[in-house]
């Protein structure tokens, strides 16, 4: 084990590749400990699963699993296994929550409160289009809404 591991992710994982990846790094095993393990030539073809350059196929897949401690079902994000940081399947808009998870602290504080009074005048419109939908988002009160200039 030469050089650290990267950290897990934080991003949701979305695909097996990302899901085989995130229970690596939960092992604490690098891409080469993976290879020899599962009986493939190199760490390259780990990174091929990882982004998905390379299908993996159900025997491949079953033998990761058991390696990695995990399951198929897991892998493939039918069941959960906090045990490797693998969440269960996502609710609806679940693989869309990450988007809105954006650093705007970088901005110029008057595009701050801009774009606070954009987001918070596009949640009070959905709350009238969708009165008994989704609860309100709790925003800061900075703005009262959109700059019109």
């Amino acid at each position: 084990m030469g050089r650290p591991l990267a950290a897990v992710p934080s991003r949701p994982a979305n695909t097996v590749g990302d899901r085989v990846r995130t229970a690596r790094l939960a092992r604490r095993m690098s891409q080469g400990e993976l290879a020899k393990q599962i009986g493939v030539p190199s760490h390259s073809n780990i990174s091929g699963y990882e982004t998905g350059d390379v299908e993996l196929s159900l025997a491949r897949t079953k033998r990761i699993a058991e390696v990695l401690g995990t399951t198929v079902a897991a892998l493939v994000g039918e069941i959960a296994d906090p045990a490797v940081g693998l969440p269960g399947p996502a609710s609806p808009g679940a693989n869309r929550q990450h988007l809105l998870d954006v650093d705007i602290t970088d901005l110029p504080e008057r595009d701050q409160i801009e774009l606070r009074g954009v987001v918070r005048w596009m949640a009070s419109m959905r709350r009238r289009r969708h009165p008994t939908g989704d609860p309100p988002v709790d925003l800061p009160s900075d703005s009262a809404g959109p700059d019109p200039n």
